[in-house]
């Protein structure tokens, strides 16, 4: 069902060496207490198998496209699946050769282990995080609630630079972490009252003149559009409010990026791996 372990993304087109986009897989999910944990470590390989079946159709051109933006010419290698212990290393072997990363989960804890990797090699970093919830539960670390806490301790991670996109379901203890915390919320209600493109500009103020990474946990969207994640929230942002949020903020001097949380058990025709392949498809044709 979701492919052979030698499946690559459809855009995988260049060796490794001369590659300026690297991707990869973790299919992790020890840092969930999910009861569809065991789901989101089959993701990278439902994404690949999905996203070989892609076709966008680019109407001024009378062709088939890669991406919104037109036929991406970035070189990109995939490559293949991780364990999530080697990938501080990992990450900063990428960043260090000045290349990007696009990473698969697996779980949002994912990203604590990345930005570790970022935090070695570059300094002021700012967060967009795209998240249903603010996984700002400090009690615990090294798990899918306490990302923010647990990359708050990094010494580059520039905290009141960044900001949270999508919340819409923080627990108790969040509410008063968030309190404490310098970072900035934008909830779907926002997106609602002031519309997508002051959303974005407001990011775009938050994140100045740092360097930015993009982390997304696709219960963000709505579960109309996706339905296959581990932790569904209704109220969330469509599929083109979305996209459209993703490709303006590559342009803001993206260094890297995670897609997490998928769930292919749970997903509906496939609505939710079609849209991880889209969005990734719109990032690198962003770039």
């Amino acid at each position: 069902m979701f492919g052979s372990k030698n499946m690559k993304f459809f855009l995988h087109n260049s060796k490794i060496k001369d590659a300026e986009i690297i991707l990869l897989g973790v299919p992790d999910s020890s840092g969930s207490k999910s009861k569809r944990k065991n789901e989101v470590s089959k993701a990278p390989d439902y994404i690949r198998n999905i996203s070989n079946q892609e076709e966008v159709f680019d109407k001024k051109k009378g062709r088939k496209t890669e991406s919104s933006s037109g036929v991406i010419r970035k070189k990109v290698h995939d490559l293949g699946n991780l364990k999530k212990n080697t990938l501080r290393r990992q990450i900063l072997g990428i960043l260090k050769s000045e290349k990007i990363p696009i990473v698969i989960g697996g779980d949002h804890s994912v990203t604590t282990e990345v930005m570790k990797g970022v935090n070695d090699c570059k300094k002021n970093i700012s967060l967009v995080y795209f998240d249903a919830h603010p996984d700002i539960r400090c009690a615990e670390d090294s798990y899918y609630g306490s990302v923010i806490c647990d990359i708050g301790k990094l010494e580059n991670f520039n905290e009141k630079k960044s900001i949270e996109v999508g919340t819409r379901a923080p627990e108790r203890e969040e509410i008063e972490n968030l309190k404490s915390k310098h970072m900035m919320t934008i909830t779907p209600f926002d997106i609602q009252e002031i519309g997508i493109k002051k959303v974005f500009q407001k990011i775009k103020r938050r994140v100045g003149k740092c360097k930015v990474y993009l982390s997304i946990d696709m219960d963000v969207v709505d579960p109309a559009f996706a339905p296959g994640v581990d932790t569904p929230v209704p109220g969330g942002l469509s599929s083109e409010e979305f996209l459209y949020l993703i490709k303006k903020i590559t342009g803001l001097g993206l260094i890297g990026m995670d897609i997490v949380e998928v769930s292919p058990k749970h997903d509906i025709q496939e609505h939710t791996g079609h849209l991880v392949s889209r969005a990734i498809a719109e990032v690198i044709g962003s770039l």
